[in-house]
């Protein structure tokens, strides 16, 4: 029996058998570590080759590879119902809302807004032009403002004149000013700034000294009509202006000679250049409107030229 190989042809000594399998092919097994007897494996009819598909042996036997009994489709299922089980509803729908495609990206912010649906427009238009907005709206309103402001801006008048203690005149000197207007062909009546608010006095409560310094410092105030003696007090600060220093010598003389000029302490002057003001009771104009005697005329710091308070002397009318 030690040289006999069997029907099957088995090769013990090298630990290998053959066989023929349903088919008539041989099969050959072989193990390092068993021998077969009679035809079988030593083990016991366990062939050590696995199957590769379903884990068992090609004779029957189960495989000493070890199985995870689960396909990977399995564990796919599985590990879905898993995370179902792990999520909320709401979750599970932001979820797939961030997992989406975003349909928006490349577009232009305006271009976005008008392809979303109603509901979301408003949120949008809040994060994204809201801010833009309010500063066009801004921007706007600075800019009208400013046109409006120009448009309605008063013209810089070319001629102002202050009645100096004398507010119940204030009727009187709105009709000088009219008649002024027309007398020197001024477009807007605006360009004639007559008044009769400011008090010179003693009681610090109605001394208005220093606005009427201010303006006339500032060449906003360029003449003054007064009683005698405010005048003369005004001289006295400084804040009046020779009639020389505006009028044309011609016209100087020529008032010098009508005795219309009056000196620093309110009599007729002598000298032309020494004159510092007009004797209203010799005009015309004045008395016509209604306007007191013993009144004076002086300028004062007259910075936006000469012509207008020329003309005003002229439209006086002194005789």
């Amino acid at each position: 029996m030690a040289e006999d190989h069997g029907e099957n042809g088995d090769n013990r000594e090298n630990g290998t058998y053959e066989g023929h399998d349903e088919n008539g092919g041989l099969t050959d097994e072989r193990s390092s570590n068993h021998r077969s007897v009679g035809g079988k494996p030593a083990n016991g009819g366990r062939a050590l080759t696995d199957n590769p598909v379903n884990g068992t042996s090609v004779n029957g036997g189960a495989s000493e590879r070890p199985s995870h009994g689960k396909s990977v489709s399995d564990q796919a299922a599985a590990s879905r119902i898993a995370d179902s089980t792990l999520l909320s509803a709401d979750q599970r729908a932001a979820v797939s809302g961030l997992a989406k495609e975003n349909v928006y990206v490349g577009q232009s912010k305006w271009t976005t807004f008008r392809q979303l649906p109603a509901g979301q427009k408003g949120t949008f238009f809040v994060q994204h032009f809201l801010l833009g907005t309010i500063a066009v709206i801004v921007a706007l309103v600075v800019v009208i403002s400013l046109v409006v402001t120009y448009l309605t801006k008063p013209p810089t008048p070319v001629f102002t004149l202050q009645a100096v203690n004398m507010r119940q005149y204030s009727r009187q000197i709105g009709a000088l000013q009219d008649g002024f207007v027309k007398y020197d062909n001024l477009k807007d009546a605006r360009l004639a700034d007559f008044g009769s608010d400011l008090t010179l006095g003693k009681n610090s409560y109605t001394d208005d000294s220093p606005k009427i310094m201010t303006q006339i410092s500032a060449g906003q105030l360029n003449g003054i009509v007064t009683d005698k003696k405010t005048m003369m007090t005004l001289n006295k600060r400084g804040l009046v202006n020779k009639p020389a220093e505006v009028l044309a010598a011609s016209e100087l003389k020529r008032y010098l000679g009508m005795g219309v000029l009056v000196d620093a302490h309110g009599a007729p002057a002598t000298n032309a250049q020494s004159a510092i003001g007009f004797d209203l009771s010799r005009s015309q104009v004045w008395k016509a409107k209604g306007l007191p005697d013993h009144t004076f005329f002086g300028f004062c710091n007259v910075q936006s030229g000469k012509d207008h308070p020329r003309a005003f002397v002229r439209y006086l009318q002194f005789k």
